[in-house]
């Protein structure tokens, strides 16, 4: 196997829950979900313990942990909901590239004058002596 194809087998057959319950009261606790690790016994899956999926597949767990976290489009996980959040994402860049063309026109707006220096061609422009600053 490819580590590709190694990573479409861990994102189809290792599942992220959140917890069944919590056992701190004030919900201060680093758990954020639980792992459930399937393997196929004949025609149907089975689930398996952490060490005996490890075991089999050959994979650390760090890997496989890293593999389930970062993976965008788990195979358990509905196509809706895979495009509400790409849909978010669009919204996220859109509302960024919005905020650099407004910064963009600010910055063209600010009063300047050209290089003090005697040159035929300058490119560099400052901002007028009439304009202060704040800390």
């Amino acid at each position: 196997m490819t580590w590709d194809q190694r990573k479409l087998f861990v994102s189809g057959h290792v599942s992220l829950q959140p917890p069944s319950r919590k056992t701190t009261e004030n919900g201060s606790s680093r758990r954020e979900n639980t792992m459930t690790y399937k393997l196929h016994n004949g025609t149907e899956l089975v689930q398996v313990c952490r060490k005996a999926f490890l075991n089999t597949t050959g994979l650390g767990r760090f890997t496989v942990e890293s593999w389930k976290k970062e993976s965008v489009y788990d195979m358990n996980e509905s196509k809706e909901e895979f495009n509400k959040q790409r849909k978010n994402r669009n919204n996220r860049v859109r509302a960024f590239e919005d905020s650099k063309a407004f910064l963009n026109l600010f910055l063209d707006d600010l009063p300047k004058q050209p290089s003090h220096y005697v040159r035929k061609d300058t490119s560099k422009f400052y901002l007028e002596q009439h304009f202060v600053t704040l800390k």
